[in-house]
């Protein structure tokens, strides 16, 4: 039978090692405070994952992103940390995102959207800008832009000196800010 379990990470990892995880069973770290669900792997061995993850197929413990293999298949390329992996038939690859209609681009630097661009997520470590394209979109087009930085700041410019809100040509975002640019057909609107 499931439970849930509240002990300190040494005391989790003690009963992967020493097989003494239950599948099904909940693990709640409580001085890292991480929250672990104890599953099988493809060797019939019970191994843990952070809550949140949707696992199909082999797991291998302990992985952190730079496998080289799991369950003696290749990794193919170099996956991030989260990332989630499928099966490809040859190898293991990372997944693509959720299909939600939406083109998502992590900006780290500066960076010129493409009409095809939705949802930028910036994470910068020092200021940049980010370009919206005029060119190649319609009416109605919008870009999201959504600020996770802490220590920089992001100029976002229209392309060509278009006006952001019929006066200026660029708007400043803080950490925290998200922000969607509307395109009207001859400038953006903050929406």
């Amino acid at each position: 039978m499931a439970t849930f379990n509240s002990m300190s990470y040494a005391a989790i990892v003690k009963l992967l090692n020493s097989s003494g995880l239950v599948a099904g069973s909940l693990y709640y770290a409580t001085d890292t405070q991480q929250l672990f669900l104890a599953c099988t792997n493809s060797d019939a061995g019970v191994g843990i994952a952070q809550v949140g993850l949707i696992m199909t197929g082999g797991i291998q413990l302990g992985f952190s992103g730079n496998a080289a293999t799991i369950d003696s298949v290749p990794v193919s390329g170099t996956p991030n940390v989260g990332d989630v992996l499928q099966f490809n038939g040859t190898a293991w690859v990372p997944a693509p995102a959720p299909s939600s209609g939406n083109v998502v681009v992590n900006v780290s630097g500066a960076y010129t959207t493409e009409a095809t661009d939705d949802i930028l997520f910036v994470n910068l470590s020092v200021p940049a800008e980010i370009t919206l394209t005029t060119d190649g979109i319609v009416s109605g087009k919008v870009y999201r832009v959504t600020v996770f930085t802490t220590s920089a700041e992001v100029l976002v410019v229209a392309e060509g000196g278009a006006p952001i809100q019929g006066q200026t040509d660029q708007v400043q975002l803080l950490a925290g800010d998200s922000v969607d640019f509307g395109w009207d057909g001859e400038g953006f609107v903050i929406q």
